[in-house]
């Protein structure tokens, strides 16, 4: 039988690098090497923030047919355009 000192790195080792990956994925989904490197704007609001997150999405049109789209999404609006199981369950009341 294994002692557990020798298991604990086979076990401990996946699920470290799991959380690592969905915490970087979490804080740049959607977004480019070129995005997560610009300056957006915002940026000088805060000098030195302890964690940045750039989400991007890559939209076929002009602003200008975003931009009404865009204002209505959000709580009591629209909605969140996530899945629907994730709208039952984080925003029960939308």
């Amino acid at each position: 039988m294994p002692s557990p000192r020798s298991v604990a790195p086979t076990v401990l080792a996946p699920i470290a690098v799991t959380a690592l990956a969905l915490q970087w994925f979490g804080r740049t989904y959607g977004s480019t090497a070129a995005e997560r490197h610009a300056r957006l704007p915002g940026d000088e609001v805060v000098a030195h923030p302890q964690i940045v997150a750039t989400h991007a999405a890559t939209l076929p049109a002009p602003p200008e047919r975003i931009w009404p789209w865009l204002v209505q999404v959000g709580w009591q609006r629209g909605g969140w355009y996530t899945p629907r199981w994730v709208d039952a369950l984080l925003f029960p009341d939308n």
